[in-house]
């Protein structure tokens, strides 16, 4: 489940943004520059999985 997901809805004088980011060879390559809403790239995740948390966590 996404954060935005489990946050109430933010209303009038509140704004989600994100720093804008792509992937490079399964790599997030942060721009820095902020983007309006929320950044659908799971960004956490390939960083877990890319320093090995998820074969620690499975044994």
């Amino acid at each position: 489940m996404q954060l935005e997901e489990q946050l109430p809805p933010l209303g009038a004088a509140v704004s989600a943004y994100c720093i804008d980011c792509s992937i490079v060879d399964g790599r997030p390559v942060f721009s820095y520059r902020l983007r309006r809403g929320w950044s659908q790239l799971k960004i956490g995740r390939l960083l877990f999985d890319e320093v090995g948390l998820d074969r620690l966590l499975k044994s």
